[in-house]
């Protein structure tokens, strides 16, 4: 215990230099002056504290969890414009092969194609920002958008550059073409024709009646129409009449059924 007593003795108090005393005095009365200017610390302030910093932890989390949905929703539309570019891509490839088979059908020969058109996006880019480089990076990078499709075609013995060179019939037989070309992809349930064969002839109504015919087999074919042609490749038929009382009448004809009829009469 002695030399413990001693050993303590021993020990020098550390030195502190006058300025330095003199500089911590200085800074606890500013320190002091403070204190008075803020005035006695308010219970309700603590408390005050704790629910301020409760809802700040609580928006806090709420933020991360916001961004961390934000980022798995960027990452799905990314993956969801991949598959629909390379679905796109394939459906618009099957589709072309099915238009130019039409085209092959309706005109007797010839070849047809449509070609996808390009443009730039109308997305503006901010050039006032300070970053230079970035807003040419950007402009070099954007992104190319689909903004149509381009139709060529050549009739049998016919080279045309414009599409607007062909007849009316021409056109007729085009629209025709890729309607069905669409259809026979994707399928309806219902399609109206509203006298879709009113410029063409009896041989390409012939070529037009063939094609539906085919077509029925998926989607039902709704067709005004006053082509006789047409009219004969129907199932049913449905037409106004007037009666000399000015009232207008339905009638309705299933060809089959009348078929039918027609072989009794006959018969008998």
């Amino acid at each position: 215990l002695s030399s413990t007593v001693e050993a303590v003795l021993e020990r020098k108090p550390p030195v502190v230099s006058l300025d330095k005393v003199t500089e911590l005095m200085s800074e606890i009365q500013k320190l002091k002056y403070q204190l008075s200017l803020i005035g006695g610390i308010d219970t309700e302030v603590v408390a005050e504290y704790e629910q301020t910093k409760e809802r700040f932890d609580f928006l806090s989390e709420q933020i991360a969890d916001l961004r961390a949905a934000m980022a798995d929703l960027e990452k799905m539309i990314l993956e969801l414009d991949d598959i629909m570019k390379k679905k796109r891509a394939a459906s618009f490839k099957k589709i072309k092969k099915e238009f130019d088979r039409y085209v092959k059908i309706l005109f007797g020969g010839g070849s047809a194609d449509i070609h996808e058109i390009y443009g730039e996006s109308n997305d503006e880019i901010d050039e006032s920002v300070e970053n230079v480089e970035g807003v040419e990076e950007k402009q070099k990078n954007k992104e190319k958008i689909l903004t149509g499709i381009d139709i060529s075609i050549n009739p049998p013995g016919k080279k045309i550059k414009n599409i607007n060179s062909l007849s009316g019939g021409e056109r007729s037989l085009t629209s025709i073409a890729l309607i069905c070309a669409i259809l026979s992809y994707n399928p309806s349930p219902f399609v109206v024709l509203d006298e879709v064969e009113a410029a063409l002839d009896e041989a390409n109504t012939r070529r037009f009646a063939k094609i539906v015919t085919e077509l029925s087999s998926q989607s039902q074919f709704i067709i005004i129409t006053h082509n006789r042609v047409t009219m004969h490749a129907a199932d049913a038929l449905y037409g106004v009449v007037m009666n000399n009382d000015g009232i207008s009448k339905l009638l309705s004809v299933k060809l089959e059924e009348a078929e039918k009829i027609d072989e009794a009469n006959i018969d008998k």
